[in-house]
């Protein structure tokens, strides 16, 4: 990825880089924010970019040349990558669904570099940890939605592409439902296998099988165990126990106990937090004979507006 171009943006996050990650998440999304209303054929003085971020406008600088929009714009989808990276959280973790490049490629029939070319147009990609503790860059389902919204042209085109008609649905849970029957393949295993014999993507079948079996709790296409949970199956069921489907429903779909769906989620849960790079800032406190007594017993007591209060006093 090239360089910031304006100077004094690339100081900004620079600077950025020594605030709080709560402060630097709220100016993540303000520079998203920005970057949605930035009209390339206008110029922008750097104070009103610095303003829009931080909430403050810079002080004692110089007369500034103005940024050309198209500039901008390109300097701000650089901006908001690198911002990002400083404090990529997993995307599991995320409310909403987080494509990868090719998972967005994917989902609509189209190749990376047409991607490259969305954001080129305003689509926005934040880094993100995946599930194989990568860092890379992720697109949030909003900023997608956003981006479609704003380019109906591309919206309608990527619609034409993703549509089924009736009759492929049906022949898409005929044949699972009869590999699942009659093989011992793995519900993912089953899905790819469709998925390249009727030439779509693997999340276009998967999420026709998911609709027909929550529309049709009683008629499961996936009735017998599948032994151990492979690795993939394992991040299915995460990535949609994030995206806000039950345990209990996911049970179903998988043919899996409650236990055995919350004993998949904590373990991918685990593996993101021994995944994380924890940072903590030294003490000489830490050496004492008696350190761990002092930091993990409760506060002698708490100021609070000025007046020493008991610890036992302040619970609820």
């Amino acid at each position: 990825m090239r360089q910031i171009k304006n100077h004094n943006l690339a100081q900004l996050l620079m600077q950025l880089r020594f605030a709080p990650q709560r402060q630097r998440r709220k100016q993540l999304d303000a520079a998203e924010n920005l970057f949605s209303i930035i009209d390339v054929n206008k110029e922008y003085p750097f104070e009103f970019v610095c303003f829009r971020i931080t909430g403050y406008h810079p002080k004692d600088m110089p007369e500034q040349q103005l940024i050309k929009g198209d500039e901008l714009a390109e300097d701000l989808r650089i901006f908001i990558s690198k911002l990002s990276g400083q404090i990529a959280p997993p995307a599991a973790e995320q409310s909403e669904r987080v494509y990868t490049i090719k998972e967005l490629a994917d989902s609509f029939e189209i190749s990376t570099k047409t991607v490259s070319r969305w954001r080129k147009r305003g689509l926005i990609a934040r880094k993100f940890i995946f599930d194989d503790g990568v860092k890379r860059l992720g697109f949030l389902q909003s900023a997608v939605d956003k981006f479609l919204e704003k380019n109906p042209d591309i919206a309608a085109k990527a619609k034409a592409f993703r549509r089924l008609t009736d009759k492929q649905k049906r022949q898409i849970i005929k044949r699972a439902a009869a590999l699942a029957a009659g093989t011992s393949l793995s519900r993912y295993q089953i899905i790819e296998q469709i998925a390249k014999k009727i030439g779509k993507v693997h999340e276009t079948v998967r999420y026709v099988l998911l609709n027909y079996e929550k529309a049709n709790p009683g008629k499961r296409i996936f009735k017998k165990p599948t032994g151990v949970i492979s690795p993939a199956e394992a991040g299915e069921i995460y990535k949609l126990f994030k995206q806000g489907h039950s345990a209990e429903e996911l049970a179903g779909l998988f043919n899996r106990s409650k236990s055995s769906i919350y004993r998949i989620i904590n373990r991918r849960r685990a593996k993101l937090i021994l995944g994380k790079k924890i940072e903590y800032v030294d003490s000489s406190e830490f050496l004492e004979m008696d350190a761990e007594e002092k930091i993990l017993s409760n506060p002698p007591g708490i100021r609070q507006c000025g007046v020493f209060k008991d610890a036992e006093q302040l619970k609820l």
